[in-house]
């Protein structure tokens, strides 16, 4: 729940001090959200790449395999 909707909910229900503890730790959980969303992206660019770099390997290794050939051949 963001900050916005626990002061919204909660105001006038609770004490002040309260009010301001569970504002921050609601801004905290937000934010954590943000930044898992943005690691969650990380590695998924991340395993694009090491995809990536498994296709290139492996025509890498096709390519020598068939220079192999017709040079024994």
């Amino acid at each position: 729940m963001k900050a916005r909707e626990i002061r919204e909910r909660l105001r006038g229900k609770v004490d002040p001090e309260l009010l301001t503890v569970l504002e921050a730790l609601g801004e905290h959980v937000s934010a954590q959200k943000q930044e898992t969303m943005a690691l969650a992206q990380i590695q998924n660019q991340t395993l694009d790449l090491v995809m990536s770099l498994g296709g290139t390997i492996e025509a890498a290794t096709n390519a020598v395999d068939e220079i192999k050939k017709i040079r024994e051949g």
